[in-house]
């Protein structure tokens, strides 16, 4: 089985490049075969690439095509924030059931992925709703940790939400239909991952990170949106932890880390998940 690893974080935080590295380190230090899913899918070996952005020796699977293609959408309909959001779930479902799928064809014991549909949904729906740079987000109460373990419970395992949390909470009826309809199609990607590593960053060094880039900045890489997403991603962490009812989430502070120092972080953050891997098998 393979050991599935969400990395989140803002924009600006590096969660891409981290998740695209990740799978070279960890082959060449564990000797397992490791996959990741992202700006492109990868598989590597020890000692070679089963998988890389441009290489399908033995095909890319439907799934994965549509995956890369629906992420390239999003990212050009990103100020279009209606539009956007259903691209961007799209997108992300048919990542994990990528994710799922090329684990299973290439016998992955870790697979690692940028964001997660449910996790990555959870923690940006504010931006998605009512996003803190709009003029109708003042005076909205904005969901706790525990109403977001409710949200878990409720589409995961069909457990109705309390009325105290329900009253922080939006409809959550297209949430359970998407979750039914993707369960039902056998599509497989609506799931939780194993472990979650958040990678946070100050919004504020988030934000000079993206205009370094020299490139077109989205309508939501601002201040107010990144630090509104950022709160939302931390207890989004905390519900995911709670639900699981076990050590399974870290958060790496990494304004101060080089890129080499933070993917040490993550490999270290990791090694007990993939020392209990190793004793299962």
């Amino acid at each position: 089985m393979s050991l599935q690893v969400c990395i989140l974080g803002i924009d600006g935080s590096g969660k891409s490049t981290v998740a695209a590295a990740l799978p070279s380190i960890l082959a060449a230090e564990t000797g397992f075969v490791v996959g990741s899913a992202g700006d492109s899918f990868q598989i590597v070996a020890p000692d070679q690439d089963h998988l890389a952005a441009r290489f399908y020796p033995d095909g890319l699977r439907l799934s994965a095509r549509l995956a890369i293609r629906l992420r390239r959408l999003a990212k050009k309909l990103v100020d279009h924030p209606k539009l956007y959001a259903v691209v961007k779930l799209a997108h992300m479902l048919t990542q994990d059931s990528a994710a799922k799928a090329l684990a299973r064809r290439y016998g992955t014991r870790v697979f690692v992925s940028d964001g997660n549909a449910f996790l990555s949904t959870t923690g940006r729906a504010s931006n998605y709703l009512r996003a803190a740079s709009s003029d109708d987000s003042a005076g909205v109460p904005a969901p706790d940790a525990e109403d977001l373990k409710a949200v878990f419970s409720y589409i995961l395992d069909n457990k109705p939400v309390p009325a105290k949390n329900s009253e922080k909470l939006p409809s959550l009826r297209k949430g359970k239909l998407i979750y039914k309809l993707n369960n039902t199609l056998g599509l497989n990607g609506a799931w939780l991952p194993d472990v979650l590593i958040f990678l946070d960053v100050s919004p504020e060094l988030a934000v000079s990170r993206i205009r370094s880039r020299g490139k077109k900045i989205d309508k939501h890489e601002n201040l107010a949106d990144l630090t509104q997403a950022r709160e939302m991603y931390l207890k989004t962490v905390q519900a995911f932890e709670s639900y699981n009812a076990k050590p399974c989430a870290h958060v790496i502070r990494i304004d101060d880390l080089s890129l080499g120092e933070t993917l040490n972080a993550v490999i270290v953050a990791l090694k007990p998940h993939l020392m209990a891997t190793d004793a299962v098998d």
